[in-house]
Order: C-alpha cells, then sequence, then structure tokens
C-alpha cells in the first residue's frame, strides 16, 4: 500500500537518490507554492551491477564506483543545503546474496536508509513519476528499462494498474548474450530470443491496447538524445519528446552495425552507456512491438521523482 504522503513547507529541499543497475542519479528538489522546482538533477554511470548475472553477487569494483558517485552527491547534498533525504535501491540489491549488505554499506555514505524496493513497487514508482509529470494521461502503459529488469504497467483511468516485471535488461541482456565488437549477427539474434522469451513468459501480450506508451529511464532518455542529436544532454527538450517505431528501429539498426569506439562518438551517447544500450534499444523496440505501440513518449522523470512524489506529494 502506498503510504499517505507528508506536507513539506514551502522552500523546503528534498535530495532523492535512486542507485539502480547501471546508473546513480540523485534529484535535489525545492518545494513550491505550485509544485517541485528543481534544483538539480544529477547522474553517474557506475555499473554495480556489473558481474552480478555470472555470479550472483555484487563485486567490490562496481559497489566502490558507486560509493565515490555517492560521496560526490552527498557532498553536493549538503552544498545545497537539504532538509530531507530519501534513497531507492533496485534490481541488483533485490538478486544479489550480498544486497542488502551492500545496501546498507552504502546507506552510510549518505546519511539515509536505502529502501530495497520490490519490482512491484519499483513500477508503482514508475507510475507515480508519470502521474505526476503527465497528468492529462488517465490511460497509459509505461515501459521502465533498468540495466536488470524492466518493469511494465498498464495505468487505468479509475487509478488501478496492473504491473509485469521482466527479469531482463539492458545490462544483463549483454552480459549474458555479447563478446563480439561489433556485435555478431549471431548474438543479436541471441538477444532478440532471450527478450521474446521473457516476454511470452510474462504474457505482456495480454496488456489492454492503451493509446501511449511512456518511457521511462536511461535507455530511453538516450535513445530521445540520439535521436535529437544532443552534443550535451538537454532534460527539458528529452523530457516528454516522442519516439516513433520506425525511428526506434532505425537508431537499433545503426547501433548494432556500430562498433564499441564508433558508439560512443555519437552525438547524444554517454560513453559509459555505449555497450549496453543496442540491447536497450532491441528491449524497447521489441516492447513496443508487443504491445502495438506506434510511439513512445519519453519521461526524464522515473524512480527518483516518483519516490519523492509517493513520500511528500505532487
Amino acid at each position: 500500500m502506498t503510504p499517505q504522503p507528508s506536507t513539506l513547507a514551502i522552500g523546503t529541499r528534498v535530495a532523492s537518490f535512486d542507485i539502480g543497475s547501471n546508473t546513480v542519479i540523485m534529484l535535489i528538489a525545492e518545494r513550491g507554492a505550485e509544485g517541485w522546482h528543481v534544483v538539480t538533477d544529477e547522474a553517474e554511470i557506475t555499473r554495480v551491477s556489473e558481474g552480478l548475472d555470472k555470479h550472483g553477487s555484487l563485486f567490490r569494483e562496481g559497489l566502490e564506483r558507486t560509493a565515490e558517485a555517492l560521496i560526490r552527491f552527498d557532498e553536493l547534498a549538503q552544498d545545497f543545503a537539504v532538509h530531507h533525504r530519501i534513497a531507492t535501491g533496485t534490481a541488483p540489491f533485490r538478486r544479489a546474496a550480498n544486497g542488502a549488505e551492500a545496501a546498507q554499506e552504502l546507506s552510510l555514505l549518505i546519511g539515509t536508509p536505502i529502501d530495497v524496493v520490490s519490482g512491484e513497487h519499483e513500477a508503482e514508482l514508475s507510475l507515480l513519476a508519470t502521474r505526476g509529470s503527465f497528468p492529462e494521461l488517465s490511460r497509459a502503459q509505461i515501459v521502465d528499462i533498468g540495466g536488470a529488469s524492466t518493469e511494465l504497467i498498464d495505468a487505468f483511468p479509475d487509478g488501478s494498474h496492473a504491473v509485469v516485471s521482466l527479469d531482463v535488461g539492458a545490462v544483463r541482456l549483454t552480459e549474458r548474450c555479447v563478446t563480439a565488437d561489433p556485435i555478431s549477427a549471431a548474438e543479436r539474434a541471441a538477444l532478440q530470443t532471450a527478450i521474446d522469451e521473457a516476454l511470452s513468459r510474462a504474457s505482456v501480450r495480454r496488456f489492454v491496447p492503451a493509446p501511449l506508451l511512456v518511457g521511462v529511464a536511461g535507455t530511453v532518455t538516450t535513445l530521445a538524445a540520439l535521436s535529437l542529436e544532443m552534443d550535451e544532454y538537454e532534460a527539458e527538450r528529452v523530457h516528454g519528446h516522442l519516439l516513433s517505431r520506425a525511428e526506434v528501429g532505425r537508431i537499433e539498426n545503426a547501433l548494432f552495425a556500430l562498433s564499441l569506439s564508433q558508439r560512443k562518438s555519437l552525438p547524444g551517447m554517454p560513453a559509459k552507456r555505449a555497450d549496453v544500450l543496442p540491447a536497450g534499444a532491441m528491449l524497447l523496440r521489441s516492447v513496443m512491438d508487443h504491445l502495438g505501440a506506434t510511439e513512445v513518449r519519453v519521461s526524464d522523470r522515473g524512480i527518483r521523482w516518483g519516490r519523492l512524489f509517493e513520500r511528500y506529494g505532487v
């Protein structure tokens, strides 16, 4: 059950941390008279889940990269004089044998517990973020592509929703299927098979068609940045951008045709995401095909926003 949000005074600042498989994000937002204002929104790719699919535990190297990012974010939070902190851990901490221990260790660096959420709760947070960001959408489907898992949410006008959590994500698929550079035809086929099997197991086709699909998280926002050929990421241009099924497919094909170094040089491509984006693009395109979606509206506001809205209201 979603807790009732608490009320904050105007001018209160909150830091919301999202520690995922591939990326660590910190949003600092200030309460205004008519909603939240972004003070800063920081992201760093640390890939805490590196090796998790093969070994079942979080490795020290990924934890150290994540710790370095959190230490920097904590210093920023102090500089911006935040009043409250909330932190969310997702799939890597759920799946890893040492996930609870790792979350507790990292929480000491930011002065607040890292709440490790279930796949269903993670999906609900994406739904909260979407409804708060696009209040005009009474009926939509949402796809949140992470590094280790993907959540699909079917949202209805009466406020109810259905959730499916897939055990595939951009990092997990890449680690499982890809070794060649450029990615070979056989590896591309293996990626497609793994995605199709995950979608089939989850019975995604039972979702009732919705007029709009909303895409959340780094895979989708990066595809938007590539489509827009951004030299520097601009959240205000990405948030709300529409990507057609044809454009997603075009970018997917282009990514698979390039070497890793060539992908890194594309306008809009974060270098640390270049290795996993082909799998992420294929995953988004496959979800669109299974849902019959002709376009996806891109949301730059994911779990960090969902936790903010859940705790303190829209």
